[in-house]
């Protein structure tokens, strides 16, 4: 079954929705170990992952929910580095991270799929082992490294399949 020819716009898109949705993925594992302290920027990877995604697909609406998390997220840090309290809007950043995997994997994995299938399969592959890793050693001395470790695997297995020209027929 041959699978359709990817545009460069796709291209162009598809590595930085891909590293962006597997920085939303790692960051609910990460924020189990002592490498917790970098997940308060990571939360801002699910936003942008929807952003790109949306460029992808010329979706306005996902574009605008992406932008509109994004500023929810940056008023909500902003008013707790004040000193303000955030009431409800404190749920946020923690819901963010619960759903982002989620909204990573079938945001970015998707159009992967379509594009190559190797390139898919390095993504989810790595995703899925980063979050199992990083929550079963959590307590392990460099299990953040393992977890990014793992997670860059499969960002270099994506930028290595959507980075160059093959044959159709060889995806």
């Amino acid at each position: 079954m041959e699978q359709p020819r990817a545009t460069d716009h796709e291209r162009r898109l598809l590595l930085p929705a891909s590293l962006f949705g597997m920085a939303a993925i790692l960051a609910l594992p990460l924020s189990a170990t002592p490498a917790g302290r970098i997940v308060p920027a990571l939360v801002f990877a699910t936003p942008i992952t929807l952003v790109l995604v949306g460029m992808l697909h010329r979706h306005r609406g996902v574009i605008v929910t992406g932008a509109a998390l994004a500023v929810a997220l940056l008023v909500l840090a902003l008013a707790v580095a004040s000193g303000v309290d955030p009431g409800v809007l404190g749920n946020l950043a923690p819901l963010v991270l619960l759903v982002g995997p989620v909204v990573a994997v079938i945001a970015v994995g998707r159009p992967l799929r379509e594009v190559d299938m190797v390139a898919a399969a390095g993504f989810l592959i790595s995703a899925t082992i980063a979050v199992i890793a990083g929550f079963a050693a959590a307590q392990t001395p460099g299990a953040a490294g393992l977890v990014l470790a793992v997670g860059l695997l499969g960002c270099a297995i994506v930028a290595a399949r959507i980075g160059r020209r093959v044959p159709t027929g060889e995806r």
